[in-house]
């Protein structure tokens, strides 16, 4: 039986608000539902741990010792493009914290490799294997409470998935958590069980998949691409609009400080102000004074009666 020593670490990590790997091809490679003992899993009969399958589970139940156990199946090491597919169920039996985790990508010298852990308050974490000891998920030691996750003694449904160092976790069909961190090239997979608690599986599958990430990440390039020309083309429409309504406005703003500028005037010489049909200011067009006319003064001949009298 091989058992594998823990220490827990945190890695930084990137979270994604949707998942790295979609649209994979899946390759079954190892399959477990239990109905027989194929002997996949080992039967362990000790002072601290107890596993056994029987009528289409797997049971484990960890009864003393402050650490976790690890529990790996009799397969060669996955490599680190997978997906893990399984339904386990955390039993109620303790008021103590109980835990139950799935190992992946897990070193076997302890140098490296991750662990998904949930407990029976609907939290679960991600913690990374090496020799620092902190976590990859967010909140008090790693757990995070998830609506996804379902409490002690209900079955969750969990599907982890890598491809080249990127991980994404769902739980009862919905994601919930990705990180990016170490790129191992192969690794083991198991669970681990934490103390005081008990468990049981009804499912564990393994497949190898091919998911062409160059493609999803090409098509979300080409469609911000497509995003920043439409930008582009509105931000010069509004620019184009703008401008036009601006130069508008300005003409309107020099109409209306001419027509303050005679109305100025107007008022300084108290003349009368008449306004158009519109209520606009309108110059009086005063009339030229006429022209000055030449009058002939007639010459008045002398009267030849006058002539005579003389």
């Amino acid at each position: 039986m091989r058992k594998i020593i823990l220490l827990l670490s945190l890695v930084p990590c990137t979270l994604l608000a949707q998942p790295f790997i979609t649209n994979e091809v899946a390759e079954k490679l190892f399959y477990d539902d239990f109905t027989d003992n194929t002997e996949n899993w080992p039967s362990f009969n000790e002072p601290d741990i107890k596993t056994y399958a029987v009528e289409g589970y797997y049971y484990l139940s960890k009864i003393s010792g402050e650490k976790s156990r690890a529990v790996i199946p009799s397969f060669r090491k996955q490599e680190n493009k997978f997906m893990i597919k399984t339904s386990l169920m955390l039993i109620s039996t303790s008021p103590n914290q109980q835990t139950l985790g799935i190992l992946f990508m897990a070193q076997s010298d302890g140098s490296g490799g991750f662990v998904l852990e949930i407990n029976k308050k609907q939290q679960y974490r991600v913690r990374g294997i090496t020799n620092i000891g902190q976590y990859i998920s967010t909140g008090e030691n790693g757990w995070t409470k998830s609506k996804n996750v379902k409490g002690a003694d209900e079955f969750n449904k969990i599907v982890i998935k890598g491809y080249n160092g990127k991980y994404d976790i769902y739980f009862n069909d919905q994601y919930t958590f990705s990180f990016e961190q170490g790129n191992f090239k192969q690794g083991e997979f198991g669970l681990l069980l934490g103390p005081e608690s008990k468990a049981k599986v009804d499912l564990f599958y393994l497949y190898k998949i091919s998911a062409n990430i160059a493609d999803n990440l090409s098509a979300v390039t080409s469609k911000l691409d497509s995003l920043q020309k439409e930008n582009d083309s509105l931000k010069h429409q509004i620019d184009y609009v703008l401008a036009r309504k601006i130069d508008s406005l300005e003409r309107v703003n020099q109409k209306l400080q001419e027509n303050v500028a005679f109305l100025k005037e107007a008022v300084s010489r108290r003349d009368t102000i008449h306004l158009d049909e519109f209520g606009k200011p309108v110059k009086d067009e005063k009339p030229d004074a006429p022209a000055p006319q030449n009058i002939e003064t007639p010459i008045m001949e002398k009267s030849p009666m006058k002539e005579e009298e003389k």
